[in-house]
């Protein structure tokens, strides 16, 4: 059984849940999606697949993975193996017995007989160095490997004591900025705010290079009370979970709040709504000091999707085993050291991003005065945010964290006789979003402050709300009786609309730009569900046999290679087949010789003659028997043959064949 075989079968072996995990570890093997188990494992095994999962090791994993000796096998003490067998860079010598793994990263030169100890993953030898280094030196040739003298053990980090008292009050007040300011967006982004604001239009308008406009960045910034850096993060933040889709047919980013994610965010307890915004963030791949304008296509490194993430797993490493009663905060030196020793490949690019990651940690209030808070802790520890019981469990324990540190929600609200209405506290969602059908918000802050006016007054009416309706709202959860000029303005409001409506009905044209105007247009942007995709390409691997298509598929040229490399080293016979410059299939027996930059040069058989061919044309190669190479014996020349000089120069026999030969 060949090594790419051997590593498709020991992924079908897995669980469930260990390829969910596998899938959530190294998104890009099934983006897009695999046809079959062999598939997998030739994408798994490429070069740039390889170089993604080994940014995600730290130090000890490196060095272990450095010098495993060559086809030897290994017990499992070493607590790294696991992550490296987790990761699909250890392959267990009997998938049935799993009695020792074996090491996958560096390829055999002596074939296995059967024995299963064939290691799969030659593709890393490229990203370790050459071939012709020892296992030992693959170490100092990572790419992207700092040099670490001192580091032999965990370095130890610089903490500053931080009351568990100040860093939730910090948490709390952060939060409770995050969710309003994000309310506000979606507010404006949806057109509910967008006469408040000052846009021109419902929606965030972009040019026609896709990016939002300065004008537009103005006026949000000025709608919002922030900075133009502070926007920026809001709405990549926004984009990230969903609450802003961009809308093709009317070129801007829109908030769908009546029936979208936004309308559903917006329901939500404000616990529940800070961890979707978390979640989100720590699954964004776009970095954060990236130089380009808010919501502008963009392709991010591929280290990028995992900063976040590792950012709050390695702070909560630092932290752990402190006192309940104090908080500490490593300084920004600590972090990096123990991001270089857990992630030493990514420790250059992550220096830059930094500082902007720990500052979107405390608007996130995941940190509070720059420590831990133990919301944050416990919405970054899972490792992907599939719907497993582990998953839950996480959520849940972070939301009621979250539920602990902020004050209750106020159900009532006071009616003051300058057409106000004062809230005390944030107020229940539910409550929110119907007075806000009536009144527009002011100001900024945990109290909230909403404004009646004829405008939106005349918005309840339009939006299908009675007088009585309105009334009734407001009498349930006013702690004071309803003020006379409020009651005034009401009737007036109400009689003058329902006059309109009575004595001219609309005519057909108007009533459907009204029915028009209600209806969102579709997103020209498709926000895909990890969970969802990786549950199909379980399912589908699941229903199609380990090599449903004998290679045909993209596990084709991986085994075209893995049967180069194995051949070449033992200097066995191979049949290949080639697309020949006219388009047909030439079947060649031959013997490898070398193979360098994309080209194969091996030896005919039967010929004393060499052939160069790009490996790009080799579609098949097989082991062919070694009897079956033809004795080449030296020609007995005649005497006319001896005259004839251009005689003379006649190749050898080849014993290639064309497929026009082959069928007649």
């Amino acid at each position: 059984m060949g090594t790419l075989q051997e590593f498709a079968t020991s992924l079908a072996v897995r669980s469930d849940a260990d390829l969910l995990r596998l899938f959530a570890r190294r998104p890009d093997a099934i983006t897009p999606p695999v046809a079959t188990f062999a598939d997998l494992a030739s994408r798994l095994s490429t070069a740039a697949s390889i170089n993604a999962a080994l940014d995600q090791l730290g130090l000890p994993a490196l060095r272990v993975l450095a010098e495993l000796p060559v086809g030897g096998l290994l017990s499992e003490g070493l607590p790294e193996l696991s992550q490296l067998h987790e990761l699909g860079l250890l392959l267990r010598a009997d998938p049935a017995a799993r009695p020792a793994l074996v090491p996958a990263h560096l390829p055999a030169l002596t074939h296995d007989a059967g024995t299963h100890l064939i290691q799969p993953l030659t593709a890393v030898t490229l990203a370790l160095g050459s071939e012709d280094s020892p296992p030992v030196s693959a170490l100092h040739v990572l790419p992207g490997f700092p040099d670490f003298p001192g580091f032999s053990e965990v370095p130890q980090p610089r903490l500053s004591p931080v009351s568990s008292s100040m860093r939730d009050n910090a948490v709390g007040s952060a939060v409770e900025t995050l969710v309003r300011t994000m309310s506000e967006l979606l507010e404006v982004a949806g057109g509910a705010g967008s006469s408040l604001a000052g846009l021109r239009a419902p929606g965030l308008t972009v040019l026609r290079d896709g990016t939002l406009g300065v004008r537009t960045l103005r006026e949000l910034s000025k709608a919002l009370g922030l900075d133009a850096p502070t926007v920026d993060f809001y709405l990549e933040l926004a984009a990230a979970a969903d609450l802003l889709s961009f809308d093709g047919s009317g070129r801007c980013w829109r908030a769908d709040t009546l029936h979208g994610p936004a309308a559903k965010w917006s329901s939500l307890e404000r616990a529940e709504q800070w961890f979707v915004l978390v979640r989100s963030w720590l699954d964004n791949a776009r970095p954060p000091s990236a130089l380009l304008n808010a919501l502008e296509p963009y392709d991010p490194p591929r280290q990028a999707r995992q900063w976040r993430r590792q950012l709050v797993t390695v702070m909560a490493a630092l932290t752990a085993g402190s006192a309940a009663s104090s908080s500490p905060a490593p300084d920004v030196h600590s972090v990096l050291d123990a991001l270089s020793w857990h992630h030493p490949r990514q420790t250059a690019a992550l220096s830059h991003e930094l500082p902007d990651l720990l500052c979107e940690l405390e608007w996130l209030g995941i940190t509070g005065a720059g420590a831990l808070s133990a919301p944050g802790r416990a919405a970054a520890s899972g490792e992907a945010a599939l719907a497993d019981d582990a998953a839950l469990a996480e959520a849940a324990l972070a939301i009621a964290a979250m539920h602990a540190l902020l004050p209750a929600p106020v159900d009532h609200f006071v009616l003051q006789g300058d057409l106000t209405a004062i809230a005390p506290g944030f107020l229940v969602p539910g409550i929110t979003s119907k007075l806000k059908l009536m009144a527009l918000p002011e100001g900024r802050g945990a109290a909230g402050i909403f404004r009646f006016s004829q405008q939106s007054l005349e918005f309840a009416a339009a939006s299908g709300l009675s007088r009585t309706a309105v009334l009734d709202f407001l009498q349930q959860h006013s702690s004071t009786a309803v003020p006379q000029s409020l009651a005034f303005l009401i009737a007036e409001v109400f009689r003058s609309n329902h006059d309109a409506s009575s004595s001219t009905p609309p005519s057909p044209a108007a009533a459907r730009r009204q029915v028009a105007k209600q209806i969102q247009p579709g997103y020209g942007v498709v926000h895909e569900d990890p969970e969802a995709l990786a549950l199909a390409q379980l399912e589908r691997l699941r229903s199609q046999p380990v090599w449903a298509n004998d290679g045909v598929g993209e596990s084709g040229p991986a085994l075209v290679m893995e049967e180069l490399r194995r051949a070449l080293g033992l200097g066995d016979l191979l049949r290949v087949r080639v697309v020949d410059g006219t388009g047909e299939i030439e079947e060649l027996l031959l013997r490898p010789v070398s193979l360098v930059a994309g080209t194969l040069r091996a030896r005919l058989s039967g010929a004393n003659r060499e052939r160069r061919l790009s490996i790009h044309r080799i579609i098949s190669a097989a082991p062919a028997r070694q009897d079956a190479e033809p004795q080449l014996k030296e020609p007995q020349l005649t005497e006319p043959q001896i005259a004839d000089p251009d005689h003379a120069n006649t190749p050898a026999t080849s014993t290639s064949t064309t497929s026009k030969e082959r069928h007649g």
